[in-house]
């Protein structure tokens, strides 16, 4: 089956092509979003907001929110007879680029803050006009991010499983390719060897992007004063008015997902119903939502304990750190596709056909969580490592001469630094890890359920509105778990 289906050139063909289109799209998006929150007009901190709206929501939110839109029975569907296919290529391109668009946007923005404003200031004193100082100043120093983002954007693109899982049916790609072989043709082996066909190209974009976000213009650059805030030029209005249409497609597709959930069918005869939020929590659905809170929350100490004892034993050693940094962007940079059926198989080979484990499942469980821990140690220890780096090698050898033992240094030096930093990788870790798909779709089953992969059964049957309201609790729960660790961690929002 691998060698008639798999690999025929329409399929590599369509990765490829969703990979670039997205890429593309979302970068520019991201740079234009990024631009304009350098300029004062009324709505933009609204704007900042609806944008990073979907972080924390599903992955596959967007590609539903189409579903209610322009599907087959969606509310806009008669005012665009025949016109965008929902089910195909733009579709695709459009959720996943939707859904993906916050981090690339806080990617573009940091950038577009470490533009020094004295070097504009410059640029402007020896003649030049605004626009020409943005193209000849800033552009080169924006570049590398951008490059950086688009490689990211496009690795995320061809590894996404959930929006071709909800939209892709007449769109076949790698992704979906690898959840087929496993679940409709049981071809562990070929399902192996597409996955790894992926990981392939992630990890050269990856290594790719890494030194892009860190030349040595862009660096040097990080420290600056951004430039201020200005009244919008007649040109630049345009590039507003852009935004806000993002902005509202963002809440027109988040608003029909809402929707979804309290009415009774899409269409003119529908009935305002709070059943699909009801059943979610109820008997299967319910079991799944919890059991997917729960080892979401039980990957949260193991993930924080590994990373702080891997930051702290290579902090201070040269070449360990590098190793450690470089397996943990090599960990990072797989698809979850490929860690999720790695898992698989490993626990498949142990326990033969007892897959289950029990009558809560606890060998699925304990699998799962491992998915979780994989997929979220490597950004966490990234950035405990870069928080250890900032201290002066004066005060690390200091502590050295007069002989202040470890647990001492964790407690009373290095504890209050990092804290802040394991904190927020923690909090993100939770939100990418309550919506996950692609990385455990292959290790639920009977006993052990996620409401995040229940979600997609439910679009295959035709129950949207079930779906909706799946959608709705996780993002909610997202909420919760914002408003806990935004005021505790003590984030700030720069203005």
């Amino acid at each position: 089956m691998l060698s008639t289906t798999a690999w025929q050139a329409p399929v590599l063909g369509n990765t490829l092509v969703l990979g670039v289109g997205q890429a593309v799209l979302v970068t520019w998006l991201a740079g234009l979003l990024a631009a304009v929150q350098n300029l004062c007009f009324p709505g933009r901190r609204l704007l900042h907001i609806v944008v990073l709206t979907p972080l924390v929501t599903p992955a596959w939110t967007m590609a539903l929110g189409l579903v209610m839109l322009l599907g087959n029975s969606g509310l806009l569907r008669s005012l665009m007879p025949g016109g965008l296919d929902v089910y195909g290529l733009p579709g695709l391109v459009l959720a996943g680029s939707l859904q993906v668009l916050p981090f690339a946007y806080l990617a573009m923005l940091a950038a577009e803050r470490s533009v020094d404003a004295q070097l504009l200031d410059q640029a402007r004193m020896l003649g030049l006009d605004q626009k020409r100082a943005r193209r000849q100043v800033a552009w080169p120093r924006l570049l590398p991010a951008t490059a950086a983002t688009a490689l990211v954007v496009f690795v995320e693109a061809i590894t996404d499983l959930a929006n071709p899982a909800v939209l892709g049916g007449g769109y076949p790609v790698l992704a979906s390719r690898v959840h087929l072989a496993v679940s409709a043709e049981y071809d562990l082996a070929g399902a192996a060897m597409l996955a790894l066909l992926l990981a392939v190209p992630a990890l050269l974009l990856h290594l790719a992007a890494r030194p892009l976000g860190g030349r040595g213009r862009f660096r040097l650059l990080r420290s600056g004063t951004p430039a201020p805030r200005h009244v919008p030029s007649p040109g630049e209005w345009s590039m507003v008015f852009l935004a806000g249409l993002v902005g509202l497609v963002q809440v027109l597709v988040l608003g029909a997902v809402l929707l979804g959930s309290v009415a009774s069918s899409i269409g003119v005869d529908a009935q305002p119903t709070t059943a699909y939020l009801r059943q979610a929590l109820r008997g299967a659905h319910g079991e799944a939502f919890g059991y997917g809170l729960l080892l979401a929350l039980l990957a949260l100490p193991v993930t924080g304990t590994a990373a702080m004892v891997i930051a702290l034993a290579a902090h201070g050693r040269g070449r360990l750190a590098r190793l450690v940094r470089m397996a943990a962007w090599s960990l990072g940079a797989l698809p979850g596709l490929l860690v999720g059926l790695s898992v698989m198989l490993v626990v498949h080979t142990a326990q033969g056909h007892k897959w289950s484990g029990g009558p809560f499942g606890w060998v699925t469980a304990v699998a799962i969580i491992m998915v979780h821990v994989l997929r979220s140690l490597p950004a966490v220890v990234t950035a405990l490592l870069a928080r250890l780096d900032l201290e002066p090698r004066v005060t690390r050898d200091a502590a050295r001469l007069h002989g202040v033992g470890l647990w001492r240094r964790l407690r009373v030096h290095w504890w209050p630094q990092l804290a802040p930093e394991l904190g927020r990788g923690l909090c993100t870790s939770l939100l990418r890890t309550l919506g996950a798909v692609g990385s455990v779709v292959f290790l639920t089953n009977s006993h052990v359920g996620l409401l995040s992969v229940r979600a997609l059964t439910e679009v295959d049957a035709g129950r949207v509105g079930a779906a909706c309201a799946m959608a709705v609790w996780l993002a909610a729960v997202g909420c919760l778990v914002l408003a806990v660790c935004h005021p505790v961690l003590g984030a700030r929002e720069e203005d």
